[in-house]
């Protein structure tokens, strides 16, 4: 699946050629244009320029004459000076009056040189001309050569919009396949418009407290991403699994739009693949709780290799997170390479086996950032999850993995939980 942030490496062949020719066309045509303009500009000035020195000429020589006639004596010299004088004078009228117009004797018509440039310059233009033209019918060809594709499916770079405050914006950006296929009359639309707006460009702006969904739709395609909007967060988290409830638990937690993130024990994980898979195709995060619940220093390494692997062999990806059993940090789990993720809530629920008890500890000590430890093994555990779940989205919370709330944990050191301010993100999985 591409998707069309930058355009450009989402084009076919054809597209991107189709692309670059239109901007050869362009180029010739702008280069063109300032050649032509450049040429009939330097034209137009040899032209005045040359008037000009012939209408100087002539009116230096009847100066000249003048002179002469004011300093000459006798009939002869008077009849000699007033011929040539004529005849200066009627040089230079003829000369100077085609650049400078007589208000007696109005001159004729001189041609404009700008607008009727010389034979080359007529000829240069009019051969730009010819050849932008004919690039110009290339490219169209080019560009009319493909069909336009159809999309066959679509779908958006992010599954959930997760906003921490009012009046933000994020945007959302459409993707289809195959590559270059016609996505001009894509539509947006949200479901709760209270709690979230989208215009026609993808751009999703929070509005208030909520959940709503925002669809794509392209034809008959569609993709839908979840938006929340809260000022509370909170991490679930379930460990020694995944058992025999776990399957029910992810299918509860899809139907609410809840994510979570479980710390599997290898040897209860190698199997059930098909639940790991699940919980993974689900959006949920799957952590190491080493093989055999056991995270003593001398067995610590392997067991967390050895339940890398299983992970890996059902999901196709390694852990990123670790939790020790028991919560017991020793020097080797300082040096373990993962980040090591604690708590803030347990219920005890390992102990007291009371769906009631579980979900009260829960919701009294819960606050925004709470990373909550509960285990999926124990089916009063999983019933007390239910109702947490439901009461803490009533109560505005808004669900993350431990990842997405501390964002870039960072390795061989302990998280007991994560900040209290929503961070504003895009959600992928």
């Amino acid at each position: 699946m591409y998707n069309n942030r930058d355009i450009y490496s989402t084009m076919s062949r054809e597209a991107r050629f189709r692309r670059i020719a239109v901007v050869v066309v362009c180029a010739v045509v702008a280069a063109a244009l300032v050649i032509a303009s450049l040429y009939i500009s330097d034209s137009w000035k040899r032209e005045v320029a040359s008037v000009g020195a012939s209408g100087n000429k002539a009116v230096k020589e009847k100066s000249q004459l003048q002179s002469a006639k004011d300093s000459g004596s006798g009939p002869e010299s008077a009849g000699v000076v007033a011929a040539v004088g004529e005849s200066a004078s009627a040089a230079a009228v003829s000369v100077v009056g085609e650049a400078i117009p007589s208000a007696a004797a109005p001159a004729p018509e001189v041609a404009n040189p700008a607008a009727t440039p010389s034979p080359d310059v007529a000829s240069l233009s009019g051969s730009l001309v010819a050849v932008s033209s004919e690039v110009a019918t290339t490219a169209s060809a080019l560009m009319s050569a493909q069909p336009v594709q159809e999309a066959e499916s679509l779908s958006l770079d992010a599954r959930e919009l997760l906003f921490g405050k009012k009046g933000r914006n994020m945007g959302l950006i459409a993707s289809v396949e195959p590559v270059g296929a016609d996505m001009s009359d894509i539509e947006y639309s949200s479901s709760d418009r209270s709690v979230a707006t989208v215009n026609s460009e993808g751009v999703v702006r929070s509005k208030g407290w909520g959940t709503c969904r925002i669809t794509a739709k392209l034809g008959e395609l569609k993709a839908v991403c979840k938006v929340t909007v809260a000022s509370k967060w909170v991490a679930l988290t379930f460990d020694d699994g995944p058992g025999l409830y776990t399957d029910k638990l992810l299918t509860e937690m899809k139907k609410r739009s809840v994510r979570c993130t479980f710390f599997v024990v290898g040897q209860m994980a190698k199997p059930r693949a098909d639940i790991l898979k699940k919980a993974d195709r689900y959006g949920n995060e799957i952590g190491n709780h080493t093989y055999a619940h056991n995270g003593s220093a001398g067995v610590l390494m392997d067991a967390l290799r050895t339940t890398d692997d299983v992970v890996e062999n059902a999901i196709g990806k390694r852990t990123a997170l670790m939790r020790p059993p028991g919560g017991a940090i020793n020097d080797v789990t300082w040096r373990c390479g993962k980040p090591i993720i604690m708590w803030t809530v347990d219920p005890k629920d390992w102990r007291d086996r009371n769906a009631d008890t579980v979900y009260s500890r829960v919701m009294e000590n819960t606050r925004s950032g709470s990373i909550i430890l509960l285990h999926d093994i124990h089916p009063t555990s999983v019933a007390a999850a239910y109702r947490i779940m439901d009461e803490l989205k009533a109560r505005g919370y808004a669900f993350v993995t431990v990842s997405e709330m501390l964002k870039n944990p960072m390795a061989s050191k302990s998280y007991n939980s994560g900040p209290k301010k929503v961070r504003t993100m895009k959600i992928k999985y």
